[in-house]
């Protein structure tokens, strides 16, 4: 059976463009025999791309985890599908 690969943009996510094409894909789908879903590294940004809570480590999390749960959705999963996540600090205070 063929893989199908599916690119895709949530609703409501801020989506950097490089001549007039998205830079990169927030959730990538993978499915044949079954679905494998992978979301892009995500950060502390609204729709128009501004930082939320700069300097505030929990307001940055909580910005972060909504973006994810956008892109869960967007690929019909939710956080009982999560296998694994990764998270980087920069500046843990």
């Amino acid at each position: 059976m063929a893989l199908k690969i599916v690119k895709s943009q949530p609703t409501g996510m801020n989506v950097r463009m490089s001549a007039g094409q998205p830079s990169y894909s927030h959730v990538v789908t993978i499915s044949g025999t079954g679905k494998l879903v992978y979301i892009a590294g995500q950060l502390a940004r609204d729709i128009d791309g501004n930082c939320v809570g700069k300097g505030d480590m929990r307001a940055q999390m909580e910005q972060t985890f909504k973006n994810l749960d956008l892109c869960l959705k967007a690929a019909g999963a939710t956080w009982a599908d999560v296998v694994k996540t990764n998270t980087y600090v920069t500046d843990f205070r």
